[in-house]
């Protein structure tokens, strides 16, 4: 099985989500890369990386000890990947308790723990960069809640990073948020204060490949 096969159906030719919560612990405890994210020879998650590290490296250049959390780490493989800053404070949650054994095992030195985006934190740790990663999909009906969450545990003057895979030719969702350029307009709607920083869309990071990616920057 696929991890595609874990979170969707089809239903009369159309692509339905049947993630739940557990389907991500049985991902990880039943392949050993669920998103292939390890693949050396994949051109798209090393362009991708490379454009969130410079990002991090030029939002972060002039903090001291900055803070930054990463929800939707798996079992740690991006977040070891993704911070090239020695003097940052690193952690990494994830919804599945299977994910994030496998990380705290594989990179003791990040600051690992379980957490539902959706749900509110459960500590008062305020952090300057919030990435949300590759989460789209399982955050899709619940949005707005899952940004208020990391709005509210955000330092006076940080940050949250949204970068996703899109699908060149998306199946699921369209009708909510319609690629990159939907992102845009749901931030632009829902949270008409908190400015838009930065927007890469990378669509030919490989134009053979059916992903492309993107990235938002928006100031808490």
């Amino acid at each position: 099985m696929s991890t595609k096969d874990y979170l969707f159906s089809e239903d009369n030719s159309k692509l339905v989500y049947k993630g739940v919560d557990k389907s991500f612990d049985l991902i990880y405890k039943n392949i050993q890369d669920p998103w292939g994210q390890s693949d050396i020879s994949d051109k798209y998650y090393l362009e991708s990386r490379k454009k969130i590290s410079e990002t991090l490296d030029t939002l972060l250049k002039n903090k001291t000890n900055p803070s930054i959390l990463e929800i939707g780490c798996g079992n740690g493989f991006s977040t070891s990947k993704l911070i090239t800053m020695s003097n940052c404070k690193i952690s990494g949650c994830d919804i599945s308790k299977e994910a994030i054994s496998q990380a705290k095992s594989k990179y003791p030195e990040i600051a690992f723990f379980v957490h539902n985006i959706k749900n509110k934190f459960n500590h008062a740790e305020k952090y300057d960069i919030i990435l949300i990663s590759n989460l789209l999909w399982y955050i899709l009906k619940d949005l707005k809640v899952s940004f208020d969450n990391c709005f509210s545990n955000l330092k006076k003057d940080g940050k949250i990073i949204f970068f996703n895979a899109f699908l060149k030719n998306q199946r699921y969702g369209k009708d909510i948020i319609d690629g990159l350029s939907g992102m845009e307009n749901f931030i632009v709607k829902n949270y008409p204060n908190n400015e838009i920083e930065l927007v890469i869309n990378d669509f030919d990071i490989d134009k053979k490949d059916h992903r492309y990616f993107g990235l938002l920057v928006i100031k808490s």
